[in-house]
């Protein structure tokens, strides 16, 4: 039995001692939690919670992304009609798309529409502003149109 002083009163009692008998205080020498013991806890359940949400999230994205136009999405319609439009370019290299210069949208007979302003080198050199119309067909068809603006 040895003898250590209450965290409350600080008077020396029995280790073994359920209460202080001076104070009256229940387990007299069980520590408060400290911030770095805070901080422990924190610092080694952060990652298995972070684990846990990420999976959670990862979970999300794994389930099938329902199709804007029926046969694909928007992003996937920018796309395929600007590599279509790169590829067409004289020189592929200097093209380019500006920010929100674009528009999707779906005929009533199912066509898929984009329409994308952009700029290219022309074979003199000269960089001009062009626009580039793609039609998407379901059957994985492209038509498309350039003109100059």
């Amino acid at each position: 039995m040895a003898l250590k002083p209450c965290r409350e009163c600080q008077k020396e009692i029995s280790t073994d001692a359920k209460a202080c008998p001076n104070c009256g205080k229940r387990s007299p020498h069980r520590k408060n939690v400290s911030c770095l013991g805070l901080f422990l806890a924190l610092l080694f359940t952060s990652p298995i919670l972070a684990f846990i949400f990420a999976s959670a999230s990862n979970v999300e994205q794994n389930h099938p992304k329902k199709l804007e136009f029926g046969f694909i999405d928007k992003n996937g319609a920018l796309t395929l009609c600007e590599e279509q439009l790169r590829g067409m370019a004289k020189y592929p290299s200097s093209v380019e798309f500006p920010f929100g210069e674009n528009r999707v949208y779906q005929e009533k007979k199912g066509d898929v529409i984009v329409v994308e302003n952009f700029t290219a080198l022309n074979g003199f050199g000269a960089l001009l502003p062009h626009q580039g119309i793609c039609r998407l067909r379901e059957n994985g068809t492209v038509k498309i149109s350039i003109s100059n603006r």
